[in-house]
């Protein structure tokens, strides 16, 4: 190819590239549109170019020139409405003639008359003979750039500012490009000389890039991230290419083939091994030297970023914030607006603003919110006010003086909005400043929420500290109240407040109102509890109520006394617990509200702690009361439970003496005393007496067992040997066991000595063994006793192969006066007071009993005696 076919193969590539970053950026913008029209009537001329003038033949060559001038006759139209997108211009008649005549040019292109035909020139390529309506084609191309041009000159003068600095470079990018693209002209009438045409094309790609950098001021395409990393590898390559050319060069020369292929092999995968060594060295060098603009923005981000994690403070945080903007940026103004958790955006800190100049609140459902929370960028003023549609938007951001708008977002949601103003010496933001207030967004995005929650969780643990160290100290809602109110009055202008509680049916349970030291109650401070409108609203709503001023409202008449008594302000909130109005907090004040809303949000977090605890006081109030009257009755209990085993006990021990006293008599008949007894008289005397040793006995048990059940048995312990012990008492029952067939057997491990009370002791022994041998007939009692080492106690163990037990039954064997339900059980008649009094006997003396039986098999009863008896315990058990 020849330098024209070189010059507009350039002009193609750089005007593609420029045109689609600026469309694909913003496809809807009318600016982009209207400047890719115009790059792709300049993309047609010089792809059309670069065809016919390397074509071979004079038919494609002619073919590709008309396609060329198809692209030309629109070029000056495209310009001309890019100008008028530009400036905002309404489209005129002049536009829509341009357009006519662009369209008439291109008809006749068909024709002879625009493109004649093609002839060989200049370096033996093709070029146009132009026909007789070419020259009209050059005064059309000259009319709409004059008057493009004029349109720019004016609107320069009456401009300032930003806007006057993109008229003057689009002025210029116009002015060289056009003047390097229309000197292709003078190939066409051939008055071309040193080749001007062919190097004057390579202004054209110059000229976009200009327009490019004066209409959406990087923005649209960044072309200094795409130079700088292109800078970056062509250093990286050349500072790695060089030396391995020049040693290469140097091994051919000094060694031989072979040796010097492998040593050029060798340094190769040397310098690829280092390259991306190399290359962040480059980067660095490159941004220091000749981004340096970028390189002090990416040390902004970088200290800002390290700085943010140290600061929990918002204020602080905030501060650092602004200094790094003003130290990188300097701006005239910074503003920035924080959610107030209520779906607004409170102005939190502002700095370049007289005081009460601009807006505190910006409402959650704002254009300005709703887009930034939809696109998540930063909006720039100038292209905002292009935009008719976005009239709102900028109206806010210059009420705010905000030639940026930065959104600042956490997880997904918009929890701020940083404006920043025009910079201080007026010149705009660039592509690399925006970039690096994109990354500082981010960063202080996260900084902003932790320093909010950091603020929430120290609020609320300060509060929940004071409270629960109320309730630590006293469950008495007094207490809790005066501390509650305290730390209202911290906050809050309220000057009095009263707490009320209510019953389950709706009665007032609690009710306490307290005011600021030095200044009286209200004289209606029963309200709003006497108010059932009022409470109604509360349980259905459960919501807060209230009202910053009285005195600007149509008041009802409740709130007309408050008034009265010198209330001018309030605040109720309900206290609710699962779902339930369980009483209310009441806050008045004297003096009206000035932020309700932060009064508010302070409060009703408290409320959700100081429900549940109200709930708790007065539920443990009831729990109290109830625990009060249990209590009396279980003395109640006590105490006639003890005036009925005395009873019992006076009873029993009434009854014993006249029952020994027969026993006695019947004793000194049998055996003669009183003369002789008849044979017939014999057996009925003796079983008199039987009748009587065994309504004797049990009268002993019933007083046995009422001095267990009132704790009134004594303890003597002393020492036993248990084997002597257990064959003392089987030879009482010696007889019973002979009558009845029985094999006794005892068996004890080694000789065993226990310390114990002997009378306790024996009466277990016997009771069981009796049992034993009444239920059993034919067959065996095995007594055993082991040593427990472990526990350093004795197991012994009583079995038989009587009857046994069902199993229902087991569970009730120890309960007084309680008899099995079987045969064997109805025919053996007893008291049931036996087993009863074995149970509390171990118990007494601090041991244990259990047993296991089945019906036909047998019972065993083991019993575990500690070798000694707790000293401690020996008065009484």
């Amino acid at each position: 190819m020849n330098a024209y076919a070189w010059s507009s193969l350039i002009t193609f590539i750089s005007v593609f590239f420029i045109g689609a970053g600026v469309l694909l950026h913003h496809p809807e913008g009318r600016v982009n549109r209207s400047f890719a029209l115009f790059a792709g009537s300049v993309l047609i001329w010089a792809g059309g170019r670069v065809l016919y003038l390397t074509a071979t033949k004079s038919d494609p060559a002619l073919f590709w020139a008309r396609f060329t001038i198809a692209g030309t006759v629109f070029i000056p139209t495209f310009f001309l409405h890019f100008i008028f997108s530009f400036m905002k211009l309404p489209v005129n008649r002049p536009l829509l003639l341009s357009y006519l005549i662009s369209l008439f040019l291109f008809v006749t292109n068909l024709t002879p008359w625009m493109v004649k035909s093609v002839s060989l020139r200049y370096q033996s390529s093709y070029f146009i003979d132009p026909g007789p309506l070419y020259p009209f084609l050059i005064l059309f191309f000259a009319v709409d750039l004059l008057y493009g041009f004029n349109l720019l000159l004016r609107r320069y003068r009456t401009t300032s500012g930003l806007e006057r600095k993109q008229v003057r470079l689009v002025f210029w990018a116009s002015l060289i490009g056009f003047t390097g693209g229309t000197t292709n002209f003078m190939a066409d009438f051939s008055i071309e000389r040193y080749y001007l045409s062919a190097y004057a094309t390579y202004l054209v790609p110059l000229f976009a890039a200009m327009l490019t950098y004066a209409i959406v001021r990087y923005q649209f395409l960044d072309i200094e991230i795409v130079l700088q990393r292109g800078i970056v590898y062509l250093f990286t390559l050349l500072a790695t290419a060089i030396p391995f050319f020049l040693l290469t060069e140097f091994f051919q020369r000094v060694l031989s083939l072979r040796a010097a292929n492998i040593a050029s092999f060798a340094l190769f995968a040397a310098i690829l091994l280092f390259f991306s060594n190399i290359k962040p060295l480059t980067q660095q060098w490159v941004e220091r030297s000749l981004f340096r603009e970028r390189y002090e923005h990416f040390k902004s981000i970088s200290e800002f970023s390290q700085l943010a994690v140290r600061f929990l403070h918002l204020e602080d945080l905030t501060e650092k914030f602004f200094a790094v903007l003003i130290k990188s940026l300097h701006p005239s103004s910074l503003s920035i607006f924080l959610a107030d958790g209520k779906g607004n955006y409170q102005l939190h800190r502002t700095v370049g603003h007289e005081e009460n100049s601009i807006d505190v609140l910006i409402p959650g459902d704002h254009p300005l919110v709703r887009r930034l929370d939809r696109q998540r960028k930063i909006l720039l003023f100038e292209e905002i006010e292009r935009d008719e549609k976005a009239k709102p938007i900028a109206d806010q951001m210059k009420d705010l003086n905000s030639s940026l708008a930065i959104p600042l977002t956490f997880e997904d949601q918009l929890i701020g909005v940083c404006h920043i103003g025009p910079k201080q010496n007026g010149s705009p933001y660039s592509q690399s400043e925006l970039f690096m207030l994109q990354t500082l967004g981010a960063n202080a995005s996260v900084a902003f929420k932790n320093a909010q929650l950091f603020r929430e969780v120290s609020r609320y643990a300060e509060q929940l500290g004071a409270i629960s160290q109320a309730i630590n100290l006293s469950p008495d809602v007094d207490q809790v109240f005066d501390l509650l109110l305290r730390e209202i009055q911290k906050y809050t202008p309220f000057d009095w407040a009263s707490i009320a509680i209510y019953k389950e049916e709706g009665e007032v349970h609690f009710y306490r109102v307290k005011g600021r030291k030095g200044i009286p109650l209200p004289q209606n401070y029963t309200w709003p509890i006497t108010d059932l409108n009022l409470l109604s609203r509360l349980t259905m709503k459960q919501e807060p109520l209230i009202e910053p001023d009285l005195l600007e409202k149509e008041a009802s008449e409740a709130e007309r006394k408050l008034a009265k008594t010198g209330v001018r302000s309030y605040l109720i909130l309900p206290l609710v617990v699962r779902g339930k109005l369980i009483g209310t907090l009441n806050l008045w004040s004297d003096q009206p509200l000035a932020r309700p809303a932060q009064a508010t949000e302070f409060v009703v977090p408290l409320t959700y702690h100081l429900a549940p605890f109200l709930e708790v006081a007065r539920l443990f109030e009831g729990m109290r009361r109830a625990n009060e009257a249990l209590r009396n009755k279980s003395i109640e209990l006590e105490e006639s439970q003890r005036r009925q085993t005395r009873f019992f006990s006076f009873i029993t021990h009434e009854l014993r003496t006249p029952i020994n006293s027969i026993i006695g008599y019947l004793s000194l008949i049998i055996n003669g005393t009183y003369g002789p007894v008849e044979p017939r008289q014999v057996l009925p005397v003796t079983r008199t007496k039987e009748n009587a040793l065994l309504l004797g006995q049990l009268i002993n048990d019933i007083l046995d067992l009422a001095q267990f059940e009132a704790k009134e048995i004594a303890i003597h312990v002393e020492e036993i040997e248990l084997e002597p012990f257990i064959k003392r008492v089987v030879a009482n029952l010696e007889s019973l066991f002979a009558q009845k067939e029985i094999h006794l057997k005892i068996d004890i491990d080694t000789p065993q000595t226990i310390y114990c009370d002997h009378t306790r002791l024996r009466q277990v022994f016997q009771n069981l063994l009796s049992n034993a041998a009444k239920f059993t007939e034919n067959g065996f009692v095995h007594i055993t006793a082991t040593e427990i080492a472990e526990r350093n106690g004795i197991l012994i163990q009583i079995s038989d192969s009587g009857v046994g037990i069902a199993e229902p039954d087991l569970a009730h064997i120890f309960e007084p006066f309680w008899q099995g339900k079987g045969e064997a059980s109805r025919q053996i008649k007893g008291s049931g007071l036996g087993l009863a009094i074995v149970k509390r006997s171990i118990e007494v003396l601090k041991g244990e009993i259990s047993v296991s039986s089945h019906l036909g098999e047998g019972t065993t009863f083991k019993i575990f005696l500690p070798r000694r008896y707790p000293e401690d315990q020996q008065k009484a058990a």
